[in-house]
């Protein structure tokens, strides 16, 4: 296995006088793991026993990431008979998997920015973060698709039909409609706190006193066509897949920092 990362922070103090004092940094990582090559007589494998099977799932491919995620693709589909319904039976399959993507983010990215005022009396804080080519299997999607327009709603567009078609005949033909390599970008965390002037404070009976209103995960911009495109039904591994887990919640809090 071969890994290699890239990572590049960049600083800067946009702004500073005695009112008004703003800076911000920008962090960009990104990290791979390619597999070189298996032991001599290895052929490459799936890393659960039902992907042999039905040719879906995580598998070890020299030239790919590691636990790569693969799929049989969707070739091609048709309303046939032209009842406006797209039928398993209209969309081709290919006879092999592919591979669809990868189970970790290309890369990631953190932008944070701060503003000082009135000598720090008010500091304002806010933290972005992006994750760009995470392949997520969407599990919530396949359980809800029976009661999606694109399979109630005779005449919903193909394209949208076909990302919840029931392939399975029984079996899992193909996870390929259910995979969707997303990005996204959360407002992570605002925060805006209050340093009480030193007067004040002590005669509170505290040497310094502040008060700060923190909220976290406030806002999410993704193409991700499930609620949360960074849920994970498992709490290790490498199978990020998302079951219906509970998006993460916002969250706010009052903080009171005092030294006596």
């Amino acid at each position: 296995i071969r890994s290699t990362g890239l990572e590049a922070t960049v600083g800067a103090q946009m702004l500073r006088s005695g009112l008004v004092t703003w800076t911000a940094n920008v962090s960009v990582t990104r990290d791979r793991e390619l597999l070189v090559r298996l032991a001599p007589g290895m052929a490459p494998y799936y890393s659960n026993a039902e992907g042999s099977l039905t040719q879906n799932g995580l598998r070890i491919v020299p030239g790919y990431p590691v636990f790569g995620r693969w799929a049989r693709p969707i070739l091609g589909y048709a309303d046939a008979n032209g009842d406006g319904v797209l039928e398993a039976s209209e969309v081709q399959l290919g006879d092999t998997a592919v591979y669809v993507g990868s189970t970790v983010p290309n890369y990631t990215a953190m932008a944070t920015t701060t503003v000082s005022l009135w000598h720090g009396t008010v500091t304002v804080n806010a933290m972005f973060a992006h994750d760009g080519g995470l392949s997520q299997r969407n599990e919530t999607t396949l359980k809800f698709a029976p009661y999606t327009a694109g399979r109630q709603v005779p005449g919903t567009a193909l394209k949208d039909q076909v990302t919840t078609i029931d392939l399975t005949h029984g079996v899992r033909q193909t996870d390929y409609n259910w995979i969707q390599t997303v990005s996204s970008t959360r407002f992570q965390s605002l925060s805006v706190r209050y340093k009480i002037p030193d007067g004040m404070a002590r005669r509170l009976g505290a040497e310094q006193l502040s008060v700060a209103v923190q909220g976290s995960n406030l806002d999410l911009w993704t193409d991700y066509r499930g609620l949360d495109p960074n849920v994970n039904a498992y709490g290790t591994g490498n199978n990020v897949t998302d079951t219906g887990v509970l998006p993460q919640p916002r969250r706010w809090q009052i903080q009171v920092n005092a030294i006596y």
